[in-house]
């Protein structure tokens, strides 16, 4: 019973560490895009705004 409940402890541990690690990597994959779209032609209004004048 003990070595089931250690192991269901470290199973919920690293999906926690999990979690938050993919958290991290998605937040930092969306601040690259958007920094590298900054500043150019229609990255302000969007495409659909810039695509019908």
């Amino acid at each position: 019973m003990l070595r089931f409940l250690i192991n269901t402890f470290l199973t919920g541990l690293a999906i926690a560490f999990f979690l938050k690690w993919g958290r991290e990597q998605t937040e930092s994959q969306v601040d690259k895009m958007q920094a590298a779209v900054h500043g150019t032609p229609g990255a302000e209004t969007g495409w659909w705004r810039a695509r019908s004048g």
